[in-house]
């Protein structure tokens, strides 16, 4: 019959990510692969336990470690809902050990916990991890014998059934929490990158847009993002247009190269100088175009301005235009009316003046009561009046102006009109008739 006992084990602070590589050497390249790929674990690597005794006196020989390694997979990683108790009661599984392996005196194990089941208590994990706050760990194992030397109880026989966090350890700090991994590309895993890992760092030491991953190499994948963080980065904007190229320059490159090689895959090695060569002419080539397009920059913004100028000339020129026209118009309007005021004047006086060539005498108000009827007559109606008024005057008799005895043609006045005119010669020549 196996009995089943508990034994605590503290997770001091968290000092380092769990990385791909440390994965890889430990767990192999296929662990290595999903702790680089998966989006939606969280990944933690903690001593499971070691060859010396515990607090309770109790220890797990080395021997037994292979039990533990084969029996310890998919088992499951549990914390009280909400909080982390002293001890096991209320533990609810947060995730699962997915590997385990022997490393010198000691039995690593590496884990997969739940992030969408238990968000919010993964988060406290996180926080009180990088926050320097121990996270301790007890594991839950079956054993079937025991061996008491020098006080000392040897566990035989052993199956690993859980592993719990808990907050009261009993193995003092020897079997810690050594790392948990954030999700690539996520915050907590940027923060954790070297500076050369970044496009940039500002003068106040702030880094911007990481684009190396932690073992160095640059991820494409990273392009499309940091020219989306680039539009809100607070950065001058020379700055930032300088390393949407270096972004731009970047991609071209790794997307030659990645087609380059492919062919050379492809192909053998036989192309290996050729691609060589293939990619310098391709460099050289970028250079050249970099260079082109700065000067065509260079070119267009001095004609934004130029055109800029040019507007601001015009508006202000149509403006003026504008204001001219404004002061012209008033101008304009009494220079014509003067005009036609002298047109008249000149019209009139030149009607007086052929009043006086044939002897009419008329006063000036005669003029100016008929000044418009005078105006509007053409100069056959003028002629044919003027030599009416002279026949009229011929055969006045007595003093001055013409007698009544023959029909006169009415005196123009401004209430004189044609018909008035056309009915006075009429009875005129009916007078001269009937003589």
């Amino acid at each position: 019959m196996k009995k089943v006992d508990r034994m605590d084990a503290e997770i001091e602070n968290v000092v380092q990510l769990v990385s791909d590589e440390d994965v890889k050497i430990q767990f192999g390249e296929a662990m290595a692969s999903a702790v680089a790929t998966d989006q939606v674990v969280t990944w933690a690597k903690f001593v499971l336990t070691d060859d010396k005794p515990n607090g309770n006196s109790q220890r797990v020989p080395s021997e037994e470690f292979d039990n533990l390694i084969k029996t310890g997979a998919y088992k499951p990683v549990k914390m009280a809902i909400g909080e982390i108790k002293d001890g096991h009661e209320d533990a609810k599984p947060i995730g699962v050990i997915t590997n385990l392996t022997q490393v010198g005196n000691k039995v690593v194990a590496l884990a997969a916990l739940w992030d969408h089941e238990r968000s919010d208590d993964i988060s406290t994990i996180k926080e009180r991890v990088h926050s320097g706050k121990p996270v301790n760990v007890s594991w839950e194992i079956l054993y079937s014998d025991t061996v008491v030397n020098n006080g000392i109880t040897d566990l035989l026989g052993l199956t690993l059934a859980a592993a719990t966090i808990v907050g009261i350890p009993a193995y003092a700090g020897r079997t810690q929490f050594l790392a948990v991994a954030a999700k690539k590309w996520s915050p907590a895993y940027i923060q954790k990158l070297p500076d050369t890992s970044f496009l940039h760092i500002g003068n106040d030491g702030t880094r911007y847009f990481a684009y190396r991953d932690e073992a160095g190499k640059i991820d494409p994948s990273r392009f499309q993002p940091i020219i989306e963080e680039i539009a809100d980065a607070p950065l001058p904007q020379n700055t930032l247009k300088t390393l949407r190229h270096q972004v731009k320059k970047l991609e071209t490159l790794i997307n030659a190269d990645a087609s380059l090689q492919e062919l050379l895959s492809e192909e053998g090695d036989n192309y290996t100088e050729e691609y060589t060569l293939d990619t310098k002419e391709l460099e050289s080539k970028v250079s050249e175009l970099e260079a082109k397009l700065a000067l065509a920059t260079d070119k267009i913004v001095t004609k934004e301005k130029e055109l800029a100028d040019a507007v601001a000339l015009a508006e202000v020129a149509n403006t003026s235009v504008k204001t001219l026209e404004e002061e012209l118009n008033p101008l304009r309007e009494f220079k014509q009316k003067s005009e036609e005021v002298e047109a008249k004047a000149s019209k009139l006086s030149g009607i007086k003046a052929k009043f006086e060539s044939l002897n009419l005498v008329k006063e000036e108000t005669y003029f100016v009561e008929n000044e418009e009827k005078l105006l509007a007559m053409d100069e056959g109606s003028m002629e044919f009046m003027l030599q009416e008024m002279v026949a009229f005057k011929s055969e006045d008799k007595g003093e001055g102006e013409a007698s009544l005895k023959l029909p006169k043609v009415p005196v123009i006045t401004g209430k004189t009109d044609s018909v008035d005119l056309l009915t006075g010669l009429r009875e005129r020549d009916a007078k001269r008739n009937s003589k």
